[in-house]
């Protein structure tokens, strides 16, 4: 980005010859002079690390106990699936 903007510059300043503009040419080779003295890989290493955003917390999951109490009682055995609306709709999207 520096680059490019200093080689603009300069292609600026061999275009402008007027006496009549030396005050705007005297403040272009002012800018030039600072772009040459960019140093574009220090330019943001003091922004990033505080400007950096956190990653998402995860989400809290609660689980309704009573619902564990529910199925136990039903005797549900491990690796049996309970039909009911939600299994149904879960089997139709399938």
């Amino acid at each position: 980005m520096a680059y490019l903007t200093k080689v603009t510059f300069q292609e600026y300043f061999v275009s402008i010859t007027s006496l009549v503009q030396e005050e705007m040419v005297t403040v272009h080779q002012a800018m030039g002079r600072a772009v040459e003295h960019l140093q574009s890989a220090a330019e943001y290493q003091g922004f990033i690390p505080p400007c950096r955003c956190e990653g998402e917390s995860p989400a809290v999951v609660t689980i309704d106990k009573s619902l564990l109490e529910e199925i136990e009682n039903e005797g549900l055995e491990a690796g049996e699936l309970q039909r009911n609306e939600l299994t149904l709709e879960s089997m139709q999207h399938t």
